[in-house]
């Protein structure tokens, strides 16, 4: 019983990081048509933005069970989600500082 419990919220916490990572490739790519029209590095930050996401959806998709995840692929992970971080601060910050009030309404 406590064997099919522990297989169940594997299961469960598996289904949750495909859908997250999905959910995040999508926003990306999204984030990327929104920034047509902005200044290049802005376009470049997001453009790797997906790439990085597309990155981390392809590790989590293809893991059938926590075996399969590896640590390497969950340090890799968090540290492209660092960087993801990090690029969403800059580019909400060209946002916040460059773009007329009027565009943000």
């Amino acid at each position: 019983d406590e064997s099919h419990c522990a297989e169940h919220i594997e299961s469960r916490t598996l289904a949750i990081a495909h859908s997250l990572t999905q959910q995040l490739q999508t926003t990306c790519h999204t984030l990327l048509s929104s920034v047509q029209g902005l200044p290049q590095n802005i376009q470049d930050q997001a453009s790797h933005l997906g790439v990085m996401a597309g990155d981390i959806y392809s590790g989590f998709r293809s893991a059938a069970s926590f075996k399969e995840v590896s640590d390497s692929l969950l340090s890799s992970s968090k540290g492209q989600l660092q960087k993801m971080k990090e690029s969403l601060d800059d580019v909400m910050d060209y946002l916040v500082n460059n773009t007329p009030l009027n565009w943000l309404v």
